[in-house]
């Protein structure tokens, strides 16, 4: 993935005065590219469900990449430092056609980080296209840079003319040393995989802000795409894909 698209602004507001509190997560979305896009504050709904629990929900469409916004991100943004044993997000995709430019190539579900790739990847999803039909993913949470643990999920046969609507978990463990991606839906029988995680101490830090922004975990949904895909670096844009009805849920440690 390209750099992320940040946000130097993360203006959190609360919809009712009784959901407030001094103590929850927000979460606010973000459209643009670059350190100086704005996140756009028209959804967050974060507090917690039970006892270290927290979650977040976007219910609806979230964002369709086009030329002009190819990346669409969900800025979350805390009050205080987190150490957590286990992150959960899950979405919806609903894919538009392979990319024209090289079918079978990397097509972007998530990318999820704390703000760069390096040593910051909590997930990595991509789904390779035409003749390819597999998902692959990886993490470098804390690694040296260079290394990344991965995953694969084979015979991943997305119907791609926006008919179908697939649902995806992915699960960083931190505690157990293991992160696992679901799909489901779609007519797609249920499959999973799963990949080491590599967080120092087995606890995912999740600091409260960064060089880049006052936010520090990051969801991306789209790529930019790479000049030559079919040349080794195959990620490509996902123009008309459908992504929505986000949830996020983080367990502190």
């Amino acid at each position: 993935m390209m750099r992320p698209a940040l946000s130097l602004s993360v203006l959190a507001l609360c919809l009712t005065a009784p959901l407030c509190h001094a103590d929850e997560p927000r979460v606010v979305r973000a459209e643009g590219s670059g350190p100086s896009a704005e996140c756009k504050p028209n959804v967050l709904l974060m507090r917690p469900t039970e006892p270290r629990v927290f979650q977040a929900f976007q219910a609806g469409l979230i964002h369709v990449p086009t030329k002009t916004e190819p990346t669409g991100v969900v800025c979350i943004d805390i009050p205080y430092d987190l150490s957590l044993a286990k992150l959960v997000v899950e979405w919806d995709v609903t894919p538009g056609s392979w990319n024209p430019r090289y079918q079978a190539g990397s097509h972007n579900l998530a990318w999820i980080h704390r703000g760069s790739y390096s040593a910051n990847t909590v997930g990595n999803v991509n789904v390779f296209g035409k003749g390819r039909n597999f998902i692959g993913l990886n993490q470098n949470v804390d690694m040296r840079v260079g290394a990344v643990s991965t995953g694969r999920l084979r015979n991943a046969d997305l119907v791609t003319d926006g008919s179908k609507t697939y649902h995806l978990r992915y699960t960083y463990d931190a505690g157990a040393g293991k992160a696992f991606f679901e799909i489901s839906g779609g007519g797609l029988p249920p499959k999973s995989t799963e990949m080491q995680a590599t967080a120092k101490g087995n606890i995912l830090q999740i600091p409260q802000g960064n060089r880049w922004s006052d936010s520090s975990l990051f969801v991306e949904f789209g790529h930019f795409g790479e000049a030559h895909p079919s040349a080794g670096k195959p990620a490509v844009a996902t123009y008309g894909w459908k992504y929505s009805n986000l949830r996020i849920t983080m367990v502190q440690n």
